[in-house]
């Protein structure tokens, strides 16, 4: 089995004080990781699954584009799992056998995996609204 994996680190999280060389790294280690630990016997959503929970683990965040490629030489088998825009092509003999395709959110916002501390990003609060005040929409 020959297993790669490619991970772009999203540069403006660094707004939020993230580093996306982190995240992407420790991405792409943990579906090493798992890969090894499985031995090819799960989905390929599953291993992202197990090592976003692995990144989690690690108190690292961030997100980041994902493209893994799983080849089994014996039987000639290409599994592959592509989030956003990193992608891979697979060519023979000058010809272009296979290809991913991008995944973008309106316009050119790739999809991404992303994970990120709620306590962080987020705020809440409440206020109590009366109906003869307020015009609610």
């Amino acid at each position: 089995m020959l297993n790669k994996g490619l991970s772009d680190g999203v540069s403006g999280n660094r707004h939020h004080g993230l580093d996306p060389y982190k995240f992407a790294h420790q991405l792409i280690f943990s579906c090493s990781e798992e890969t090894d630990r499985i031995q090819g016997s799960s989905s390929m959503r599953g291993l992202v699954h197990r090592a976003i929970r692995c990144v989690e683990k690690h108190s690292i965040f961030g997100s980041a584009t994902l493209c893994l490629l799983s080849i089994d030489k014996h039987c000639s088998y290409l599994r592959s799992l592509n989030i956003g825009d990193s992608g891979f092509m697979l060519i023979r003999q000058n010809k272009l056998i296979i290809r991913s395709h991008p995944q973008y959110h309106r316009g050119s916002s790739p999809f991404q995996l992303s994970s990120f501390p709620t306590t962080q990003l987020f705020t809440s609060n409440s206020t109590r609204l009366y109906h003869d005040k307020y015009v609610l929409y």
